[in-house]
């Protein structure tokens, strides 16, 4: 057996991927001439199959079969309106170029951009049975020279598709059906028959189209007697020395589901194949230990064999939450499971997971202070072979503040290299130059040289500088340091640019998403955008000028703030320590040379094969206080409060090192009730 991908791409850059596994799928079309009276008239039974869509379009009513609504499309992909669910039985249809026709759907394009039309997404696993009529209008356009163009044929590809892009496991080389249609065969009907064993709850029937056609009676039937598919495992949470849970995709014929566990016992010497030993639940083995004639082996051969499904471990409701714990668990062991889908008498293939992944080690209260130290501790993973301890240095927001300033550089550092002002007259950057000259804050990243050299000799300078802005230019990226962000869901960037197009768009990536800003139509302008953090604790900020002509986007300063409450905290990573298995505590020393009062650190167990846990959740350290600090309950003010005048005991840089006088740039002051803050000094 191979596997074949195909794709098919269609409008504003999307594409529609079909995975299949190769076997027969049973295709049949028959012309049908033109419309039968009442085809609209579907009835709606069930006898041995699940009916899952049952769409004539009969509220299409704009347009004719002959003459569809061009005017108006349905829906959009390059705007993201699907179709209005009012004009279509059921759940909701998405698509792409399509139009009413007179209680039909109209498919129409005439360039290589396909129209797309999706049926409604929902678990279309089982032997399915897919049925429609299709026929081809006559495409006419006028060409580049006036001449008028008419196309009598029209192309269908029908597939199936998820919208998550997960492989989907059916019987069929390919596409489903590729269809070559023309004007004068009319009607005809295509009755498709294909297995599906994927599960997946958000996978649709795709239709791709070019040139114009008519899509009608769409019918897609599921049986309930040929087989089950294996639910899909979305996941496992909460792993623990003694216990895991196991959650999975709704199976929609399914009417309970059978769990099964057993240990993970290695590899077999002689085969290399993996071992596995069957877990049974212990009021079974409490069962068996009762009965003195009754043996293991003897439960096992009249409950069916060791494959019969009523060995299971246990039994999972169909109703509500589709999950389930293991507990009492052996912490010297690794586990796997199976979710079958049940059904009467049919139970799905039984697929098994290894749980890779290790217990999450505790993060335990902070021990043995002083004045500069304190001892982190955890509780012991027993199967880690290494732990990795993060430490953080921790800002506790003292008032509540609307624009909480998370960044701002200025780019001062290129005063010493120009005083140029004028746009037509910037200095150009040269090969030592790096962005750390350009920039007070450690982190900037930049994925290119300032300047560059050619194997002749020439040096090419790709950045700019004016006095007091960096020109970053030739379409490289800008990349901030790392952000904590997970103080509130959006973050606000404010930046002052130049650039000599005064059109030129700013392209933006911010949590995983892409934004676009603009000048407004001016070379020198101030931009604010506000920024989703997509749920994210901590990214950067990335932005580069798409100028085409390459020219540079000459930054004065970049400010990122976030409003805040009083209490909530900004983490700053401050490196971490690798302990061996068996150490459940280290000493961070020295942290003076911090600009905090208040540190943090978290645990991951890791194993040599590159397996770990889940970061612990952190645990919190009043180093002034010289006792754990709890962000749920104690009072920001208690946090390093001493008596007396206040005064600053320490200065620090932006990156935590110790200031004998201030300097140049962020300097961070340390006082003696404890609290800290920034100063630009210029």
């Amino acid at each position: 057996m191979k596997n074949l991908l195909l794709t098919m791409l269609f409008a504003a850059g999307l594409s529609l991927s079909v995975s299949a596994q190769v076997a027969n799928v049973k295709v049949n079309v028959t012309p049908l001439g033109d419309k039968l009276e009442g085809r609209h008239e579907v009835p709606y039974s069930i006898t041995t199959s699940d009916i899952l869509v049952n769409e004539n379009f009969e509220m299409l009513t704009k347009g004719t079969l002959e003459e569809p609504d061009l005017d108006h499309p349905l829906a959009s992909l390059d705007s993201d309106v699907s179709i209005n669910p009012e004009l279509t039985h059921g759940a909701q249809w998405y698509g792409h170029k399509i139009y009413q026709a007179g209680g039909a759907l109209a498919m129409h394009t005439l360039s290589m951009d396909q129209s797309i039309l999706n049926t409604p997404r929902m678990d279309y696993s089982g032997s399915v049975r897919l049925s429609f009529i299709t026929r081809a209008l006559i495409s006419r356009w006028v060409d580049e020279e006036g001449e008028p163009m008419e196309d009598r044929s029209a192309h269908l590809i029908v597939g199936i598709s998820d919208e998550q892009g997960r492989k989907i496991d059916v019987n069929a080389s390919g596409n489903l059906a590729d269809l070559q249609l023309y004007e004068d065969m009319g009607w005809v009907e295509v009755t498709i028959e294909f297995d599906n064993y994927s599960a997946y709850n958000g996978v649709s029937i795709v239709f791709a189209g070019t040139r114009t056609l008519l899509l009608d009676d769409i019918k897609v039937t599921s049986s309930c007697d040929e087989f089950i598919a294996v639910p899909n495992v979305t996941g496992v949470t909460d792993i623990t020395e003694t216990s895991f849970t196991v959650h999975w995709e709704k199976v929609r014929k399914s009417y309970n589901y059978y769990l099964w566990l057993y240990t993970y016992d290695g590899k077999d010497p002689e085969t290399g194949e993996d071992k596995y030993s069957l877990v049974l639940p212990q009021q079974v083995l409490d069962m068996i230990e009762a009965d003195p004639d009754m043996t293991l082996e003897d439960y096992i051969e009249d409950m069916g064999g060791p494959d019969s499904p009523y060995l299971r471990y246990d039994i999972v409701s169909r109703h509500g939450d589709l999950s389930y714990t293991f507990t009492d668990l052996d912490p010297a062991k690794e586990y796997c499971f199976a979710v079958m889908s049940h059904n009467v008498s049919m139970f799905s293939d039984k697929k098994l997971h290894r749980v890779d992944q290790l217990p999450t080690p505790e993060a335990l209260d902070a021990t043995e202070f002083t004045e500069t130290s304190f001892k982190a501790n955890w509780t012991n993973v027993t199967r880690a072979d290494n732990y990795n301890v993060s430490l953080y240095g921790v800002n506790v927001v003292d008032k509540d503040d609307e624009k909480y300033e998370l960044l701002r550089e200025d780019f001062d550092k290129t005063s010493e290299y120009t005083k140029e002002t004028e746009l037509s007259s910037a200095t150009p950057c040269t090969t030592d130059m790096t962005i750390d000259d350009m920039t007070t804050l450690p982190g900037w990243g930049l994925n290119g040289p300032l300047a560059m050299e050619t194997p002749e000799g020439e040096k090419i300078p790709l950045c700019y500088m004016l006095d007091g802005y960096f020109g970053c230019g030739m379409n490289l990226t800008l990349s901030t340091p790392e952000l904590y962000v997970a103080n509130n869901d959006f973050v606000e960037l404010e930046m002052h640019v130049k650039c000599e197009n005064a059109n030129a768009p700013i392209v933006i990536q911010f949590a995983g998403s892409l934004y676009m800003a603009d000048l407004g139509g001016n070379n020198d302008a101030k931009t604010t955008v506000q920024l989703p953090t997509n749920g994210l604790e901590k990214t950067k900020l990335e932005m580069a000028c798409s100028d085409p002509n390459g020219l540079p986007l000459y930054i004065d300063y970049i400010s990122i703030t976030q409003p805040m409450k009083k209490g909530d905290m900004i983490l700053t990573s401050l490196g971490n320590k690798q302990l061996e298995a068996g150490e459940t505590s280290v000493v961070f020393d020295n942290l003076d040379k911090y600009a905090y009062s208040v540190f943090a650190y978290e645990v991951t167990a890791t194993k040599t094969d590159g397996r770990t846990s889940e970061p612990s959740a952190r645990a919190f350290a009043d180093l002034k206080n010289k006792t754990p600090y709890d962000p749920g309950t104690t009072s920001i003010e208690g946090v390093g409060a001493t008596a007396g005048d206040v005064h600053e005991v320490a200065r620090y840089t932006i990156d935590g090192v110790r200031l004998s006088a201030p300097a140049k740039g962020i300097n961070i002051i340390r006082y003696s009730d404890g609290t800290t803050k920034k100063v630009i000094v210029k």
